[in-house]
């Protein structure tokens, strides 16, 4: 019952893309630093034959080793944070999970569809959660609502 919200990534998602952006900045930041010792060395010859050149493309090489540096930094701290975010939600979702299991009443739907049923029993999972859980964010209420009529009706999947 998405109500337009952007769709809810986990934590430990975000954590993990994050943490795999730090790498790939540091791997960037190693190539970087291998091709401009290897000009500085002359193991790669710069097409042109004079010096100025050269030490425009070492101070080319070095500003993107700065930027993919300071880039990766900033992904590997905003992981850290994340992680604890990730934690967190975990724990959440747990609870949420076990409140809502261990209070949910099936109302009475005989005579609703399979669609119309989905949707009263998922409109109670949303009460149940927001009653007792005030200030989520709608798109981590799709989600966690999702997560617990899975669990409540696993077979009405």
């Amino acid at each position: 019952m998405s109500n337009g919200t952007k769709p809810y990534v986990e934590a430990t998602t975000r954590e993990s893309e994050n943490r795999s952006s730090f790498f790939s900045f540091m791997i960037m930041e190693f190539i970087l630093l291998t091709i401009g010792i290897l000009i500085f060395l002359d193991i790669i010859p710069i097409a042109s034959g004079y010096m100025g050149t050269k030490i425009f493309d070492l101070v080319i090489l070095g500003v993107l080793f700065i930027i993919f540096g300071i880039v990766g930094f900033i992904s590997y701290k905003k992981s850290k944070t994340l992680k604890n975010d990730a934690i967190r939600e975990e724990k959440l979702t747990e609870e949420i999970i076990e409140y809502v299991t261990g209070c949910y009443e099936d109302p009475v739907l005989e005579d609703m569809s399979d669609e119309e049923q989905y949707f009263e029993r998922d409109k109670k999972i949303r009460e149940l959660i927001t009653d007792k859980f005030k200030g989520l964010k709608d798109s981590y209420l799709d989600f966690v609502s999702e997560i617990v009529y899975t669990e409540l009706f696993p077979d009405k999947q």
